[in-house]
């Protein structure tokens, strides 16, 4: 019988193509959606289940049976607005999912975070798993992802932390906002750029 994994994010840019290598590779995958289970069309080894990762006691009964926990739902806007959201689901959310995979026998997690949680580096020294980005005065987003790894460290479960840079490939229908930015260069929106750089990496890779 094939493991079963548990997923969240399966519906976004990066979890869609991480929920077709689970099943690529022959892992039973039941995916948390918000809203209608409709949202994922079934597919062979595809359980889809309903839920908000926030209500971690809801999704005991749905994590237990499964071997591993695959983390890859998040809030990601550049929106000052948006800043509590991205608290309440990347801190609180992951932290409430993580207690809930603990008590439903989950043996080990991954967790998609971001390698904005690194901190400034310089001299070119390498970046260790000691360097850490600032919270305070930093992007709404990149201190989330900040705190939803510390917050992850301190489970009492053995979590993975991936930190991909910036994401892009196809299927980024909505788009993400660094798949925006893309479409704006293409597009002739962004004029000017000040120097720098930015260190893409294809979705497939991630």
């Amino acid at each position: 019988m094939a493991d079963e994994v548990f997923l969240t994010g399966a519906t976004g840019f990066v979890g869609g193509h991480v929920l077709d290598a689970l099943l690529e590779s022959g892992y039973g995958v039941r995916a948390l959606v918000r809203g209608s289970p409709r949202r994922l069309p079934a597919r062979p080894g595809l359980t889809v289940v309903s839920g908000d990762l926030r209500d971690g006691g809801a999704l005991v009964p749905s994590l237990r049976g499964c071997r591993f926990l695959v983390h890859v739902a998040a809030a990601y806007s550049f929106a000052p607005r948006d800043r509590r959201e991205m608290e309440a689901v990347n801190v609180k959310g992951t932290r409430s999912l993580l207690e809930a995979a603990r008590l439903a026998g989950v043996e080990r997690a991954v967790m998609t975070s971001s390698s904005a949680t690194v901190g400034p580096l310089r001299g070119g020294r390498l970046a260790t798993e000691s360097d850490w980005a600032e919270v305070r005065g930093g992007h709404g987003y990149h201190a989330s992802k900040v705190l939803q790894e510390r917050a992850a460290l301190r489970a009492n479960l053995p979590v993975v932390t991936v930190l991909p840079t910036a994401p892009i490939g196809p299927r980024d229908a909505r788009p993400t906002p660094t798949g925006q930015i893309v479409v704006d260069v293409m597009r002739g929106r962004i004029p000017a750029y000040l120097d720098g750089a930015m260190n893409l990496v294809a979705v497939e890779d991630v």
